[in-house]
């Protein structure tokens, strides 16, 4: 009876022991009994997938050795704690992998009950981690995003203040030159003074091209000046101790284009150029030459087409890149630049030249330098420069004129300007005044010329009110900050023209003169 007992309770111990193995053998995370010196004395199958290791392989092998050299410290200190009584929760380390990747886990520890071993969790947390990297990644970009639309919303905000400054001072510098009609020396500083406003005018446009790269349209433009512009703006951004070379051999040739995004490729790729020379002097040099890709393999350019392009070359003389760095450097995300870099410069322009019909190479070795190729294709049609002389300003014929602009010193010297050309100008620097004063005449005004941005009501809303008094009032809004979409709107809702600020009086004598004709025709 007692044997038969016996026999009985060994079967349940061995029934319970072979469940133990079978739930200790296909649990879902890894189990591991180390000796102090994390010797590995036990290991269930996925302590083995996760190790890599046939079961077998495992025993006698120090889990350390799985580890990287600042993990393997980590965990040393963690089992030593374990062992000493000082139980530590829990701790993350790396393993490396034997195909060269690595993967993360989370080890949980606690001594056996004789104290001689430890008895570790495993669990995968690579998908976790990976998830919680790719969010910091995900947040960084998106408060970067959000950083530079608040810095476009800035530069539009400036801009608008520095065109309405350079309006006044484009308008009084022409009023000066029909003053000083009789004197060369002043005329020749007035010429000077025109020449700093253009130049300051073209800044700020810049600007706001930076601001609000995707507004503008693609266009038949001259890739030289965009390229000179471009390095004339960044020239303040890079170390004296750099220096330019600029050779633009075919700088009248045209490309289709977006101006914005020449910009964008210019400032991409200089600035990688200057980070690549960074605490020394070099040479940064940009180059502008025809290029006829050719049908033959020798000599051709790989996944070029046949036909005229323009090469446009940015060299430095900077740290070089190795091959498998050269191999990488147009992946999204991937930089060398540590935490100072995106990874997307290169990306981004790698698109913008796909979408234009070109391509970008590029040749480096580390310790000679790097030199970026872009080929653009060439628009068959060159502009020139006309040598015809400027005919004179359109005057009026005492047509009445309402310029709106919330700027006392605009509407002074518009005013002045317009009266010497042979309008009548009545000025408002109060958007509801100027309502006013055509819904008490409707039919005075010939035309009316109104600035977009003013306080209490646009430009585009007062043109709204004053179509429905007067539906057929010819309308010219005035602004240095509107997009293709928004000058679409505006013509479509009956505005006649849409006016950059600041502008020539040549310009704006042009534009009333072509609406007063449309509008009596």
């Amino acid at each position: 009876m007692q044997n038969e007992q016996l026999r009985v309770a060994q079967a349940e111990v061995e029934a319970g022991l072979a469940r133990y193995t079978e739930l200790y053998d296909l649990a879902p995370v890894g189990y591991y009994s180390l000796d102090r010196r994390s010797v590995i004395l036990k290991a269930n199958l996925a302590g083995a997938r996760l190790l890599q290791r046939e079961r077998g392989q495992l025993v006698g092998q120090l889990f350390s050795s799985f580890l990287g050299g600042a993990d393997r410290a980590a965990f040393d200190d963690f089992l030593g704690k374990n062992f000493a009584a000082d139980p530590q929760p829990a701790c993350e380390l790396t393993l490396k992998n034997s195909d060269g990747g690595t993967q993360t886990l989370r080890l949980e520890a606690s001594l056996s009950a004789d104290g001689q071993e430890c008895r570790a969790v495993a669990t995968d947390i690579s998908a976790r981690v990976a998830a919680e990297a790719a969010r910091a990644v995900a947040e960084t970009r998106l408060r970067a995003a959000q950083k530079m639309e608040a810095i476009g919303m800035l530069a539009q905000g400036i801009a608008h203040d520095f065109n309405n400054l350079l309006a006044a001072i484009g308008g009084y510098t022409e009023l000066a030159r029909w003053h000083a009609q009789s004197n060369p020396g002043v005329l020749a500083a007035l010429d000077e003074l025109s020449a700093v406003s253009n130049h300051a005018t073209t800044l700020v446009r810049q600007i706001l091209t930076f601001s609000r790269p995707d507004q503008a349209g693609r266009e038949a433009v001259q890739l030289g000046p965009l390229v000179r512009d471009s390095l004339r703006l960044l020239r303040g951004t890079v170390p004296t101790s750099i220096t330019f070379q600029i050779e633009l051999a075919a700088e009248d040739r045209m490309v289709l284009a977006n101006p914005a995004e020449i910009h964008q490729i210019i400032w991409n790729l200089t600035t990688n150029a200057t980070y690549a020379m960074r605490g020394q002097s070099g040479l940064l040099r940009v180059t502008l030459a025809d290029h006829i890709a050719a049908a033959e393999p020798i000599g051709m350019v790989p996944g070029l087409r046949p036909g005229p392009y323009l090469r446009l070359s940015v060299t430095d003389t900077g740290r070089g890149m190795d091959q498998a760095t050269v191999e990488r450097i147009f992946d999204p995300f991937f930089t060398s630049k540590g935490h100072e870099g995106t990874g997307l410069g290169l990306t981004v322009v790698q698109a913008i030249m796909h979408s234009l019909g070109g391509i970008i190479t590029v040749r480096s070795q580390l310790g000679t330098g790097t030199t970026f190729d872009l080929y653009l294709p060439m628009l068959s049609e060159v502009r020139r420069a006309s040598g015809a002389a400027v005919s004179a300003l359109p005057c009026g014929r005492g047509e009445r004129i309402l310029f709106v602009d919330d700027e006392p010193c605009i509407c002074r010297v518009i005013k002045e300007m317009l009266e010497r050309l042979g309008y009548v100008v009545d000025t408002e620097t109060n958007p509801p005044n100027a309502l006013a004063a055509v819904r008490a005449q409707p039919m005075a005004y010939s035309l009316v010329v109104t600035d977009l941005t003013m306080p209490g009501i646009s430009g585009i809303q007062l043109a709204e009110q004053l179509l429905a008094l007067q539906p057929d009032l010819p309308i010219v809004l005035v602004s240095g900050n509107v997009s293709d979409l928004i000058a679409s709107q505006v013509v479509e809702m009956g505005i006649r023209e849409v006016l950059n600020k600041p502008f020539s009086m040549d310009t704006l004598s042009r534009v009333i003169h072509r609406n007063l004709r449309a509008a009596s025709s």
